[in-house]
């Protein structure tokens, strides 16, 4: 009987740690994938006079600043909330794929 319970009190005990290791973690980002409720969109960097853009006044009231944000948005979107309530830090800026001149590094691969 001592014999068949070692390994279930090591199952225990393994996950007894891998839980204590995984409160204890910190989250050093946070990776959305959804839809229009969660990326609001930013095109300010696309070349080309007929692409619109999100730069006006409306487009960022409700944030701090009060400034538009090149987002199209006039203030935090749910995945912002989740982020500063979450982390407790405000999302610093969204990582553009491709983008240039955001102050983000892209995380694609220019094509040549």
């Amino acid at each position: 009987m001592a014999g068949q319970m070692l390994p279930v009190i090591a199952l225990v005990a393994v996950a007894v740690f891998a839980m204590a290791a995984a409160a204890a973690a910190k989250v050093p980002a946070m990776y959305v994938f959804g839809d229009s409720t969660a990326d609001v969109g930013n095109n300010n960097y696309l070349a080309g006079a007929a692409v619109p853009r999100a730069n006006f006044p409306h487009n960022g009231i409700d944030f701090p600043t009060s400034r538009p944000t090149g987002r199209f948005s006039n203030g935090y979107n749910g995945v912002d909330f989740l982020g500063t309530y979450r982390f407790a830090a405000r999302l610093s800026c969204a990582v553009l794929v491709g983008g240039k001149g955001d102050g983000c590094e892209a995380t694609t691969p220019q094509a040549s």
